[in-house]
């Protein structure tokens, strides 16, 4: 609910990059809210004439969008005043259910369409709560966040957070390890050297672009310097300083290329963050595991001010081994970091070019290049503060994160980040929304053997999970084998597969209800569409909320209308 700014004096928008002016005629008519064209959620003001929306423009106030608007948040007139939106509550009265086939509805009373639902729902939770699914993407933030935390609320393990299994499978599950966040992006105040590898970051796409992009600008404007590693010349490769094409599928040999050039041939890397805010001073044995005190099973270090091993924790550590061998508890032993450096000393430029196609020469030019722009041990004073300034940003989404090994593509690229300290301090990549306090309250911390430790996305219904430390494989007792994936985020896109043969998996229970947002499941969420529509007709009582309707609503048995964000 909104409440429309009478009595305050608002002034309408006009933009201009990279700022914005406010023209000079006042105006008592127009209410502020967040646009819900897309995740993002930018601020807005919806001017209102006559009981009627007449405009739409970006809210100056908002530091999401800072008063700018894109063409979709522009058109959200248009889905407030869809001519096939509906209104009231719908009830299926045919029987046979599939796509292209009318469910001939029939307009319900909202109470009887809330008793019917609630009906159901008491039942399940009386037999058994796992045989709701909930299905929580589309329409808005709030709607995905209210929903979803009905899955914990109700006892339901199933919460599916978004509609594309590709949407952000690496991102999120890389953000939760190395910084505990869900998202992240460069810190353009600050930044002097930007790679963008497989993504538009600061040109075009991204969460929040209608900031990152005149950020990125003023940026460019000042000199920071954007490296494109992409197959296609698009719009952020039109805007490079260079433009790097790159096979596609390849971007873990970059990566890996990067870290070989910066730790075995030119010695760039930030030694104190490593040790001080990382596992790469852990020793690893000749197994590769880390190698443990038996008393308390912690991981052990070597500290060279004294020469002894000890474990992470121990309050008179002072000087951690970064590289080198010694002996723990009698055996050869060598820090995690040369472990990383040794990998990395697989993939030489000349292969990375054989792999890639971006010349050896190119690579070691920008690989020096990035890791000078660095400034490994520099701070700088911001407000009177002296902080760690590293003000280099390897970038990387959709492109790495949608090819198979998606998540060994990503991580190479992250880890390029990570070895210069360039996580989370002035200058570099930073993640976001770390940290919460509502609804849910949601802080990184240190957990298993010192290891940051996030909740993964806990204020989406728990939806997405971190991949770290794993969970035990078991018995599968659910319909998307989630027990038989001990780091996975989520297994969602199996639930149509194990409904052809859920005998072979001894799953105990039924899927009996479904409730979905506006998002169009059925045609988006999975590879193979009949699979889907015969695991919804399946279903006993399919609930979809929505402004008109899809092919999913057509499975639907009752619909609920929503309203816009208008």
């Amino acid at each position: 609910m909104v409440t429309s700014l009478k009595g305050r004096e608002t002034r309408i928008q006009t933009v201009y990059r990279p700022g914005g002016k406010r023209h000079e005629a006042p105006a008592s008519d127009w209410v502020p809210t967040t646009c819900r064209m897309c995740l993002v959620g930018c601020g807005v003001l919806v001017h209102v004439q006559d009981k009627r929306v007449v405009n739409v423009i970006g809210n100056p106030d908002s530091p999401m969008n800072r008063g700018r608007i894109c063409a979709k948040g522009k058109s959200g007139i248009m889905n407030h005043y869809n001519p096939n939106r509906i209104t009231k509550p719908l009830r299926r009265t045919n029987s046979e259910k599939g796509i292209g086939i009318d469910p001939k509805w029939q307009e319900i009373s909202w109470e009887e369409a809330i008793e019917t639902i609630s009906r159901k729902m008491r039942k399940i939770h009386e037999e058994d709560p796992r045989k709701l699914y909930l299905q929580t993407w589309g329409g808005s933030q709030e709607f995905t966040t209210w929903l979803g935390v009905l899955r914990p609320a109700f006892g339901t393990p199933y919460v599916q957070t978004g509609v594309s299994p590709t949407c952000g499978k690496t991102v999120h599950s890389i953000q939760f390890l190395v910084a505990g966040g869900f998202h992240q992006e460069p810190d353009f105040a600050y930044c002097n050297y930007l790679i963008d590898c497989g993504t538009q970051m600061g040109v075009a796409t991204r969460e929040g672009f209608n900031h990152q992009v005149p950020d990125c600008a003023k940026a460019r404007e000042r000199g920071m310097k954007l490296v494109v590693v992409d197959p296609i010349g698009n719009n952020a490769a039109a805007k490079a300083d260079e433009w790097l094409p790159i096979r596609p599928g390849t971007d873990a040999a970059f990566g890996m290329g990067m870290l070989h050039v910066l730790l075995n041939e030119a010695g760039i890397f930030d030694a104190e963050y490593l040790k001080r805010f990382t596992n790469a001073a852990y020793l690893a044995g000749a197994n590769g595991k880390f190698v443990r005190d038996p008393a308390s099973g912690k991981p052990l270090l070597f500290d060279r001010s004294d020469g002894k091993a000890k474990t992470y924790d121990d309050p008179t550590l002072k000087d951690p081994l970064l590289e080198g061998e010694v002996e723990a508890l009698g055996k050869k032993a060598r820090p995690a970091f040369e472990l990383i450096k040794a990998r990395a000393a697989e993939y030489p430029a000349e292969r990375v070019e054989e792999i890639t196609s971006i010349p050896a020469k190119t690579l070691r030019r920008i690989a020096r290049e990035f890791g000078e722009a660095a400034q490994i041990g520099a701070t700088i004073r911001i407000d009177g503060v002296d902080l760690p300034y590293r003000p280099v940003c390897l970038e990387w989404d959709r492109g790495p994160q949608g090819h198979k090994h998606a998540w060994h593509h990503t991580w190479a690229l992250a880890m390029v980040n990570v070895v210069l300290g360039a996580v989370n301090v002035v200058g570099s990549i930073h993640s976001t929304d770390s940290a919460s306090n509502w609804p849910v309250k949601k802080w990184p911390e240190a957990g298993q053997d010192g290891i940051l430790m996030s909740s993964g996305s806990t204020h989406r219904g728990g939806g997405h999970f971190t991949a770290f430390p794993g969970r035990t494989p078991s018995r599968p007792e659910r319909w998307d084998l989630f027990e038989l994936f001990p780091v996975a985020a989520h297994t969602r896109t199996l639930v149509p597969e194990v409904y052809k043969n859920s005998g072979r998996w001894g799953i105990d229970h039924k899927i009996e209800m479904v409730i979905h947002s506006p998002g169009n499941q059925v045609m988006a969420g999975w590879g193979d569409v009949q699979a889907v529509v015969d695991w919804y007709k399946s279903i006993e009582m399919v609930v979809g909320f929505g402004v008109e309707i899809n092919e999913t609503h057509e499975l639907d048995d009752i619909f609920l209308p929503m309203r816009t964000y208008m």
